[in-house]
């Protein structure tokens, strides 16, 4: 932990140029909407499913190279020689997303999320299921116990 805050935290300081660029070039990011959230060194965005892909070379842009011309030109003394790599993931819920790689077709993805969320649901029924029987045998030996 004692490297990666310094990692994690410089990541950051990066995202909140990134964030600052959103609003500086607001017509050039507006696909991108508000960011409606930020964790360490990960940017969330809502964004119309059929502007995905137009997000997606945006985003990688701005965060990777967008952010480092804002810190070059607000911040001089810093000297930024570690080049930027992002990953990119999608889904219409936290809990269920998809990696996006280069040229990825939506409908594929749309498709994916799909089944991964299905699998997931079926996955969490059965854990409910399990939950609900171990909570039924609980019950049963705390009557057996109070009629003892």
């Amino acid at each position: 932990q004692a490297v990666n805050g310094p990692v994690q935290g410089s990541a950051h300081q990066i995202l909140a140029c990134a964030i600052a660029q959103t609003l500086n070039k607001a017509e050039e990011y507006k696909v991108l909407g508000i960011p409606c959230m930020d964790v360490h060194d990960a940017l969330y965005l809502k964004v119309n499913i059929l502007d995905l892909s137009e997000v997606y070379t945006k985003a990688r842009y701005l965060l990777e190279q967008d952010s480092l011309i804002y810190m070059k030109e607000n911040f001089p003394d810093i000297n930024w020689t570690v080049p930027i790599v992002t990953e990119a993931e999608a889904g219409m819920s936290l809990g269920c997303k998809i990696e996006l790689s280069e040229g990825f077709d939506t409908g594929e993805f749309l498709i994916d999320w799909y089944f991964k969320r299905k699998k997931q649901l079926k996955e969490l029924n059965l854990e409910f299921k399990e939950a609900s029987e171990f909570l039924e045998v609980c019950n049963e030996k705390d009557k057996a116990l109070v009629l003892a």
